[in-house]
């Protein structure tokens, strides 16, 4: 039987509680290595966005706007920011204890709260636009676009709403296990349909303007006599290109899929539950070891691999220019070498872990931490 990864054992940690053992042997993380710096990044500006604490580590990723940076915070306090400077441009305190957040369209950003409360609100000014009642919690940001917001709830339900009211336009329902890892992967918006990862491990294609299932793909399987052992949500965001989808589940698979009936080209055993990133023909995944990899879309043939993270619990890896960035639980930003991996330059960005994978936008990265610290940085000309 392969060795528990680390976020297996924080799993089991934290299921079984009293019942002990399994946090004493969690990996520490690895000492950073010292490397010669090849480039500097600078830091263009930060601002502390929350004065709540992230008692739950929920991973909120900003979303970008066409000028503006909008971000949200367990507590209900939504900001937008002027992504160049940093400037604040409005911010609304909604009394709600949010757990998901941020989704947008040209016209209004998306959070939802604990109770499952679907709130859009006016990228001009943050008032409130509408809001719906979803059936439970909701774990990952909605996603919109094609005048739809869809948005998935814990309770395995998928809802559909028009972007200018919040009217339901149609739902479906998938099982949920027993026993699954917290959190839920982002649905996936593409021409006529939208992705989702479900927590049976499978990737699942609806039409958007119905709600048909076009198709179910099963990713990988783990086995083993526990259900702890046998987990194998596919919570990794996807990934796509001009023709295919990319996927992943924990103690599964990385793969390519054929977006026309859901085939699997070809896939690598990786397990992960962070974003994937693709680029120029390379897939960028990180596994459940914080080790990173560089895949060949054509084949999944693997670039590199960067192992120097070991139990760092670091990011999905976000392209930036020639280099790629991952947070970690440290509050450290490392920027490798998208040619080879190697590291090019470390920042600390601040004392607390970063959850969420940083938004690239241009030559500029965004990363938010779990206590609300959101930070813009660019790296010199001519190496961006």
């Amino acid at each position: 039987m392969r060795r528990l990864a680390p976020l297996l054992l924080l799993a089991a940690s934290v299921l079984l509680g009293a019942c002990g053992g399994a946090k004493d042997h969690v990996e520490p993380p690895a000492e950073l290595v010292t490397f010669h710096a090849s480039v500097k990044p600078q830091r263009l500006w930060s601002r502390d966005i929350s004065d709540s604490d992230n008692r739950r580590r929920l991973a909120f990723r900003p979303w970008l706007g066409d000028a503006a940076v909008f971000a949200a915070e367990p507590g209900g306090r939504v900001s937008a920011l002027a992504r160049d400077n940093g400037r604040l441009l409005w911010q609304r305190e909604l009394g709600l204890a949010l757990s998901a957040g941020v989704g947008g369209d040209n016209s209004r950003v998306y959070v939802a709260s604990e109770d499952g409360v679907l709130l859009a609100l006016s990228v001009a000014d943050g008032s409130e636009i509408w809001r719906a009642q979803l059936s439970t919690e909701v774990l990952a940001p909605p996603a919109a676009a094609f005048d739809v917001v869809v948005a998935r709830s814990i309770d395995g339900r998928i809802s559909a709403l028009d972007a200018e009211n919040g009217i339901e336009l149609w739902s479906v329902s998938r099982k949920v296990p027993t026993l699954t890892l917290r959190g839920n992967a982002p649905p996936q918006m593409v021409t006529g349909g939208v992705l989702l990862g479900l927590d049976s491990g499978r990737l699942l294609a609806l039409s958007l303007d119905s709600g048909r299932v076009a198709w179910e793909a099963r990713l990988g399987s783990a086995e083993g006599r526990s259900e702890i052992e046998r987990l194998a949500d596919a919570d990794a965001a996807v990934a796509t290109d001009r023709l295919y989808i990319y996927a992943a589940n924990y103690q599964g698979v990385v793969a390519r899929v054929d977006p026309r009936n859901g085939e699997l080209l070809w896939r690598r055993e990786i397990s992960t539950v962070r974003r994937l990133s693709e680029s120029d023909g390379q897939l960028l995944a990180t596994d459940e070891f914080g080790h990173v990899w560089s895949l060949d879309t054509d084949n999944g043939a693997t670039l590199w691999k960067q192992d120097k993270l070991t139990a760092r619990y670091v990011t999905g890896a976000t392209p930036h220019g020639e280099h790629l960035v991952v947070g970690d639980l440290q509050g450290y930003l490392h920027w490798l070498v998208r040619s080879d991996g190697r590291f090019a330059a470390r920042f600390q960005h601040s004392g607390h872990r970063i959850l969420a994978t940083p938004v690239a936008g241009g030559d500029t990265l965004f990363v938010q931490d779990a206590k609300g610290r959101l930070s813009a940085y660019r790296l010199p000309d001519g190496t961006e």
